[in-house]
């Protein structure tokens, strides 16, 4: 009887402690370019965090390109590998401060319009 009440107690208090999301909230296509000097990278993921409302996302990048469809609002980034030797080629080059996420580099969706990422 203990353990019951024990165990509902502490399912009450994970399920309490969630975060509220809604992922039925209206998106907008985006598009753009990520690129390290100039030349576009491949193979790799651009990782989206919001700082406000949204959702997080990760979104393929494939010679340079990427689309997807994101709650509008601001994020920050950084990139990690996707997969294959081409992933590993391109995200060797990667400054390391972009491989991570960092509130001072933020982009805002909000349209369809392009979104570059000029990374140097």
């Amino acid at each position: 009887m203990l353990r019951s009440f024990l165990s509902l107690m502490l399912m009450g208090a994970i399920v309490g402690c969630g975060v509220s999301v809604t992922p039925t909230a209206a998106r907008v296509a985006v598009k753009g370019n990520v690129t390290l000097a100039g030349q576009p990278l491949t193979d790799v993921d651009l990782n989206l965090q919001p700082t406000g409302d949204g959702l997080p996302a990760v979104v393929k990048v494939k010679d340079g390109k990427f689309e997807a469809e994101l709650v509008p609002g601001k994020y920050t980034y950084y990139l990690s590998q996707a997969s294959g030797p081409a992933g590993a080629r391109s995200i060797a080059k990667v400054p390391p401060n972009c491989l991570i996420g960092s509130a001072d580099r933020e982009v805002e969706f909000a349209g369809p319009g392009p979104v570059e990422f000029a990374l140097k």
